[in-house]
Parts: C-alpha cells; structure tokens; sequence
C-alpha cells in the first residue's frame, strides 16, 4: 500500500471514506512502532523513532504524543496502543483534535492472553483496557469528547469498543473507527466463506440466526438472576445514543457476526422484535453456568456498518486472512463496500446484503 494522496484533504470531511482510511494508517503506525521497539532490542523512545514509521501519522499532520505500554511479567514492555494529537487548527467538522489507536495481535504472548479474555468476556479486567481508558479520560479532560476519537483494529478494536462504551455510559460520546472487530460467537455472516462449494443459502443463514436469538435469550434467563439481566439491559440501552463505525468484511470469520448480529432483528416474528433491543449471549450464559464471570462487552445497540465483500478466494492460508487484514482500510477507494445503519431492535438500513 502506497500513501499518494494529499494528506489534509483525507480527514476534513467526516462522512468521507478518506477519514476512515486515515485512521486505519494511524492504527498501522502503533504496529509499525511495535516492529521498531522489537528490532532495537526491547525500548523505544519518541526521538529515536524512524522516518518511514513517523509517515504513517505525520502524512496526515498527526504528531505523535505518547506511546502505550503494556509491562509484562516476562521482558520489555510492548507497545499496544499510541496517542495522536492533530497538527491543524481544529474545527467540529475537522479531523478530531486527539486520536488513541490500538493495534491487533502480534506474534506476542501477552496479546493471545488479551485474545483469551475477549472470547471470556473479560476484557474489561486486561491491563490494556485500563490504561486505553486512562489516556481517553486524560484526553477528553483536556480538549473535550467531541475532540476526541478512539480507532484500532482486530483486538485493538476490541479495547477501542469496551472504551467507547465506558465513555458513552458516562454520557461522553467519542467518535470510534473500529477496524474487524472481534465478535466472539457461534455463528458467522459468511461460515467456511473460502471454499467456494460450502456457501449457504440466505434463508438457512436467517433461520440459524433467529434460532440463536431464542436460544441465547432463553439461557440468559435461566442461568442469570431477574436482576442482573435488568442492569444489563439498562445499561444496554443507555448506549443507544453512542453510534461507533465499524468496519468488517462478510468473509472474515473473525468479524462478520456483527452483520448477522443487527440484521437478525429483521427475521424475528413481530411479537419479539419488541425485545430485540437487548443483549444476550449463548457464550456468556454458558460460562456463567460454570461460575466465570463474563459480560457481552462486543454487544451494542447501534452501529454504522462499511461492509467490503470479497468475492475471490483460493484456499491458502495466506488468502483466507486477507479479509481480517488492516490494509484493505487503507485504500482511498475501497471496492465492493457499503455503508448501512445498523440497529439491535430494527435490523440493517439501506442495504440488502446478499452472498456473491
């Protein structure tokens, strides 16, 4: 991937898809300073940063403040996230004033860890969630959430959602570009998407989503107390006003539920779309079963879905991760790609997504 664009035209209009692209590349600078961090030896300093990985962010008049770090119990610490601070003079349809990204998994141990308590639905107890939550905090005390934006992708998506969320409950809504985030469960959009026989018809998709719908509903109820399904509703709706961007390919198993996830409210007979609204889950209800505490932390109201179809595919591993890979973002002019508003209680707006 080239940068050949000019970089103040990417990020003043906040409904272009150069914004996105934009902050996929400032998401592709903390992996670039991770690299940089292990190839000196374990440390990294601002000064001794290279040129070719200070592009990723200065090409777009991002100037980079501070850099996130997560001390393991064994070696350096690593770099997970990095916090931007824009060069221009700000202005509310302007690029946003700060930016906090965190990037995905490396070949590191403490991030398949981090990985582990996302499908636990425990993210929310990782050093890595504290300290993003931290830097968006000390951020919007200084220049206030509508100046504040949070971006990563793949598990730095996932830290970058559960922020938004403790943000938006606290009635401070930030702006989020959320690159294939993880959606831990049982179904997918697009299952085996890579072998082009295995490619289920539209209505067996729908029915196996509605049956999960009543599945999932039915175990929270009975392996949760009254009460603790009430708070997790509330608390559900209190996001309603919070509208993240994310970004995901039908054929990334890793993200893709999130369409099946808000368009299954469309499926559902009349009398329980009512209920559709709240957050349930087959994975947490089987480990509350067995005494883990878990929460749906991936699971939110509303949505702004950009959708990217791929539509070749061999049967290498290398081209069946293509669709999770950050680099598609990066494109100017992204192909195969719509944009749709996506709510829990009403389904998928302006799109009627089908398989190709």
């Amino acid at each position: 991937m080239v940068l050949m664009f000019h970089s103040v035209v990417i990020i003043r209009d906040r409904k272009s898809p150069h914004r996105y692209a934009a902050m996929a590349c400032l998401v592709k600078g903390v992996y670039r300073l991770e690299k940089d961090r292990k190839h000196r030896g374990g440390q990294l300093c601002q000064s001794e940063v290279d040129t070719d990985t200070a592009m990723w962010w200065s090409h777009f008049h991002y100037e980079l403040v501070d850099m996130l770090l997560h001390q393991s119990k064994a070696g350096s610490p690593t770099i997970f996230g990095a916090v931007y601070r824009s060069k221009l003079c700000h202005a509310p349809t302007g690029p946003p004033n700060i930016v906090i990204a965190f990037r995905g998994t490396m070949m590191r141990r403490a991030d398949w860890q981090a990985n582990i308590m996302i499908y636990l639905g425990r993210l929310e107890s990782n050093p890595r969630f504290t300290e993003g939550l931290k830097a968006v905090e000390r951020a919007v005390e200084e220049v206030g959430w509508e100046s504040v934006c949070v971006t990563g992708h793949s598990k730095g998506a996932a830290i970058g959602l559960l922020v938004g969320r403790a943000m938006a409950e606290k009635g401070k809504l930030i702006e989020a570009h959320l690159f294939n985030p993880p959606h831990p469960t049982v179904r997918n959009e697009r299952p085996l998407g890579s072998i082009s026989v295995l490619k289920p018809p539209r209505w067996l998709v729908s029915t196996v989503g509605v049956l999960h719908e009543v599945t999932s509903r039915a175990l929270t109820y009975m392996t949760q107390e009254a009460e603790v399904v009430e708070e997790e509703r509330e608390r559900f709706e209190s996001l309603s006003p919070w509208r993240p961007s994310l970004y995901v390919n039908t054929h990334d198993p890793i993200c893709s539920a999130y369409i099946t996830f808000f368009r299954a409210a469309q499926y559902l007979p009349p009398q329980l779309r009512g209920v559709a609204g709240t957050p349930h889950s087959i994975r947490q209800s089987m480990l509350c079963t067995l005494g883990v505490e878990s929460r749906p932390h991936h699971l939110i109201p509303r949505a702004k879905l950009v959708i990217r179809r791929h539509h070749e595919f061999s049967s290498s591993f290398q081209d069946v991760r293509e669709p999770h890979k950050l680099r598609q973002w990066c494109d100017v002019h992204p192909s195969n790609v719509e944009e749709v508003e996506a709510h829990r209680g009403g389904g998928l707006d302006g799109a009627e997504l089908c398989y190709q």
